[in-house]
């Protein structure tokens, strides 16, 4: 609503560790899946975690389980029948071509991942690029900047060449106590501003509304705010719950689909 739509373009969400960017990303690409038209297709690229856990983000999302009880044994025929659900549903994804899941020990490389997506470029696409930093490049120089800046460059080379929508995520710097963890974080606090921001036609800054909160509460509001945004004229914030045992984000007291 806020955007139109995911419309092709580079997408950045930026928050800190641990903060909910991996269910931000897996409810999202599973919403886009769920209600866009059978011929759209997904392609999450894992690379801060294998992919058997994106799996249990799915399973959990599509059962109403928690995240630790997908990983036990189901000791009701309730809970055994829903799991069940859950897998045939990504089955039914994976086997139509719909749902295609990537780790870093399928691809290390920015090259490969770009091979990744040009081969699927005949069809309607969308890619989620969750721990961009961790993907090798190529550079004259090997710091850390440089590299982030050759990634932003490639990424962004990738959505023009091929019109897609393309969501990955930024590390926000950590602040300190003495400048104040509660206050909201900036476009200035994604770390390598200069080229990921300018690059992006959307950046999302996800942040716990209330730090304590998220600390100990189960449910936690997170703010969304929409730092930069040249899909619409949409430029503030949305209040998301995230359901920390299942690892959902909902919206407006409903589970956002």
């Amino acid at each position: 609503k806020d955007t139109d739509g995911i419309q092709p373009g580079f997408y950045i969400v930026g928050a800190q560790t641990n903060i909910g960017k991996t269910a931000f990303l897996t409810n999202l690409f599973l919403d886009l899946l769920n209600n866009n038209g059978p011929d759209l297709n997904g392609v999450y690229f894992s690379f801060d975690d294998n992919k058997d856990i994106i799996i249990n983000r799915f399973l959990s999302f599509y059962s109403g389980l928690s995240l630790n009880q997908i990983q036990r044994k189901q000791e009701s025929d309730e809970a055994q029948n829903k799991l069940r659900d859950a897998y045939q549903k990504l089955a039914d994804l994976s086997d139509n071509g719909r749902l295609t899941i990537r780790d870093l020990s399928e691809v290390s490389h920015i090259d490969a991942l770009e091979l990744e997506i040009r081969a699927r470029t005949d069809k309607k696409l969308f890619v989620v690029v969750d721990g961009l930093h961790n993907v090798e490049v190529e550079t004259d120089n090997t710091g850390l900047r440089e590299e982030n800046i050759e990634r932003a460059n490639r990424l962004k080379a990738l959505v023009d060449t091929y019109r897609i929508p393309l969501i990955t995520t930024g590390e926000l710097r950590k602040k300190s106590q003495d400048k104040g963890q509660d206050k909201p974080p900036t476009i200035h606090d994604l770390m390598e501003t200069g080229k990921f921001a300018y690059n992006a036609n959307l950046v999302w800054l996800l942040y716990p509304e209330k730090l304590e909160d998220f600390k100990t509460k189960d449910e936690p509001n997170l703010i969304l705010d929409y730092a930069k945004n040249k899909l619409s004229h949409y430029k503030a914030t949305r209040t998301l719950k995230f359901v920390k045992a299942q690892g959902k984000i909902q919206e407006d007291n409903s589970v956002y689909r």
